[in-house]
């Protein structure tokens, strides 16, 4: 099918992005069908990025692991989603919406699909940027979540001590999520000096005994976070593949305290 005649009509950034569901029921990689002329010039930022061409790999010229995640879920699942997120200096508001291949129809592809059978889907991406931060796409949140950040903040104000304030906060973050373990880490970049607090309280012996055992000092080891971050607000996290590739000391580390999936 012809994407690029009618992507090239929407507003904004737009992209249509595909990949096979494998008869293991794993994903290929992701692959760019199509974008439209606002979002060209996006392609053509890194001056090593290959030429495009209708079925490029995605990875030729961006690595972004939340995005991704959320064009598997969209398309494989065929569930449209949204996302309002901090990454790469800009606001992101982004809406991801499945669709098919012409005379084709979704629910019937799913229908359809039968194990031991590969299948190809595809993701619309359709993605606005800002500068400043939009009050109104923040505040788009579940009932469940309001409520939740209704909490943190009754906690946040109820003590006048930080660090209690921090432990209930952490602690309050631990029980919403189902986590095992919840902490914040602090960075102060002028002092170069670095505290995790859990619901317990200040971990100063806990922080420097992990960060030792992986040769950096705390806020040696916020630097190399920030960079595993690679520019994105957050990781979020299913398996730790991601890690172990771009920070295998870490990723050591978790392995040998039984973690299998993080937030950071």
């Amino acid at each position: 099918m012809d994407y690029q005649t009618w992507i090239d009509n929407i507003d904004g950034m737009a992209g249509i992005y595909s990949f096979d569901i494998l008869p293991d029921g794993s994903f290929s990689e992701i692959r760019l069908m199509a974008v439209n002329r606002q979002n060209m010039f996006i392609l053509k930022l890194r001056p090593d990025a290959p030429d495009f061409y209708p079925g490029i790999h995605y990875r030729n010229y961006w690595q972004d692991i939340n995005f991704e995640d959320f064009v598997y879920k969209c398309a494989s699942s065929n569930t449209p989603l949204y996302s309002y997120v901090n990454a790469h200096g800009s606001w992101l508001k982004g809406f991801y919406i499945p669709i098919s291949e012409s005379g084709t129809v979704i629910a019937e592809i799913a229908a359809a699909n039968e194990d031991g059978k590969q299948r190809t889907v595809y993701c619309l991406y359709i993605v606005t940027t800002s500068q400043e931060a939009e009050t109104d796409a923040m505040v788009q949140r579940s009932s469940e979540m309001a409520s939740a950040i209704m909490n943190l903040s009754v906690k946040l104000h109820h003590s006048r001590d930080f660090y209690q304030a921090m432990a209930d906060t952490m602690n309050e973050f631990k029980n919403f999520c189902g986590s095992e373990k919840c902490a914040l880490y602090t960075v102060d970049n002028s002092r170069q000096i670095c505290e995790l607090i859990d619901e317990n309280g200040v971990q100063l012996e806990f922080l420097k005994s992990v960060v030792t055992s992986i040769g950096r000092t705390p806020y040696e080891n916020a630097l190399v976070w920030e960079k595993d971050l690679d520019e994105s607000d957050c990781l979020l996290l299913n398996d730790l593949t991601v890690i172990k590739e771009r920070d295998p000391d870490w990723y050591k580390s978790m392995m040998a305290f039984g973690i299998r999936n993080i937030i950071l």
